[in-house]
């Protein structure tokens, strides 16, 4: 798999994804998954851990590294059209909200599989507004 460069050329950073990807071994920082690698490239020290952007074409993942010894990762939701901010350079917001509670790393994982089940079944969607991006429930969904 080829690198693929990323760079922020204005003040807000669009990310599309819409899925959350499961990611298994890091050898050499790269993340195998499924018979594929994805280059990792260092952010800036958000959410109380180092978060890590995995770029693989337009797709970017947040990956939290539990230990420095750890060879496996735990992903971040990714979400479709989450905005980052960029103030002098340097990222320094990320605001990801689900039903108005912040999204964390400490977030159980059945909780996390429950989520990735109800957008993959359309139940759920993300949705942008002034308070920045939500997981809402959509017209079909129970929630």
């Amino acid at each position: 798999m080829p690198y693929y460069n990323y760079e922020i050329s204005s003040d807000t950073l669009f990310i599309p994804a819409s899925h959350i990807l499961h990611l298994d071994l890091i050898v050499e920082n790269r993340i195998y998954c499924e018979g594929k690698h994805i280059e990792l490239i260092q952010l800036e020290d958000l959410v109380n851990n180092h978060l890590y952007r995995a770029i693989d074409k337009d797709t970017i993942f947040f990956v939290s590294l539990h230990s420095e010894r750890a060879a496996t990762y735990e992903t971040y939701l990714a979400v479709k059209d989450v905005v980052l901010t960029q103030q002098k350079g340097r990222l320094n917001e990320l605001s990801l909200q689900i039903f108005g509670e912040p999204y964390s790393s400490d977030m159980h994982v059945s909780r996390k599989r429950i989520l990735r089940q109800q957008l993959e079944l359309g139940l759920l969607e993300w949705t942008l507004n002034d308070s920045g991006p939500q997981l809402v429930e959509t017209r079909n969904g129970l929630w």
